[in-house]
């Protein structure tokens, strides 16, 4: 996992985590671990990465920042590749906005559009 679809899944999180207003503190800690698992599973994620991405967990994205983003990164990658990275995000956006044990309406539509941007 490189550094660009690490911070790209860090914003995308945090905007979930974010859309219906309500940023829980548990939403905030699975977006930690997931920067700490990387760690511990061997991907190496510059010092660069992970200060930009501590620093991104107080920030806020929009919903087009996070749609386009995420289109010019599957640029360079072919139809199969894209389907197995969008199926990777739309898995982890799942775990975010599940990480407070409530899925509040704002957080169901965004995720449905989401998908319906990326053909899901």
């Amino acid at each position: 996992m490189n550094d660009t679809v690490v911070m790209l899944l860090v914003k995308t999180g945090l905007f979930f985590a974010n859309c219906d207003g309500v940023y829980d503190e548990t939403e905030r800690k699975f977006i930690e671990n997931f920067l700490s698992e990387l760690d511990n599973n061997g991907y190496s994620v510059s010092g660069e990465t992970r200060e930009l991405a501590v620093k991104a967990l107080d920030s806020s994205y929009s919903f087009s920042d996070i749609v386009s983003e995420t289109k010019v990164y599957l640029q360079k990658f072919n139809e199969v590749e894209k389907h197995a990275i969008l199926d990777s995000f739309s898995e982890f956006i799942g775990k975010v906005i599940k990480a407070d044990s409530v899925v509040s309406e704002q957080e169901q539509q965004f995720f449905s559009q989401w998908k319906k941007e990326f053909n899901m």
